[in-house]
């Protein structure tokens, strides 16, 4: 356990959380909680909310909610970037969409944007041949565990032209 997690764990328990919700948030067993706080007299005859005050997920810090306005989570942008940083395991993604690729034919999903024909190819579709005004194709060449990417002419394999960029 870091000192960072036992720090965590006073202030939570400070707060009148209980050793499940700590273990939960701090990504560790509970008895592990249970245990430190024994330890460290944090049990619950020990330990009573000193307030009712809605606190910071991250560092614990007292937040005045406004009335009729969403109830704030965190004190400050920096707490909600550490914390979700620290728990991606909790973002619920509603606006995931599949798709297949206009050019490459590839299926691919895209969150938020339900309109898109291209996958994350870089200029699909957007790319044309300097020599023959025909489209180029992305292509990826793997040797020895290093990826080139490059595009090519679709005019190649035809002989008629052999640009690459």
């Amino acid at each position: 356990m870091t000192d960072e997690q036992k720090e965590k764990i006073i202030r939570f328990r400070g707060m009148g959380r209980g050793y499940a919700a700590i273990g939960k948030e701090l990504g560790i067993p509970k008895d592990t909680v249970k245990s430190f706080c024994r330890r460290n007299g944090l049990t619950s005859a020990d330990v009573v909310a000193t307030d009712d005050k809605d606190r910071c997920c991250e560092c614990g810090v007292g937040i005045e909610q406004r009335p009729k306005m969403k109830k704030q989570v965190f004190c400050c942008k920096a707490c909600r970037e550490k914390w979700w940083t620290e728990h991606p395991e909790r973002i619920r993604q509603k606006a995931v969409y599949e798709f297949t690729c206009a050019k490459c034919g590839k299926a691919f999903t895209a969150y938020g944007n339900k309109k898109r024909k291209y996958c994350s190819h870089l200029f699909s579709g957007l790319l044309f041949c300097g020599d023959c005004k025909e489209s180029m194709y992305w292509r990826v060449n793997r040797y020895k565990g290093v990826a080139k990417t490059h595009f090519i002419c679709s005019t190649r394999n035809s002989g008629q032209g052999l640009t690459r960029t």
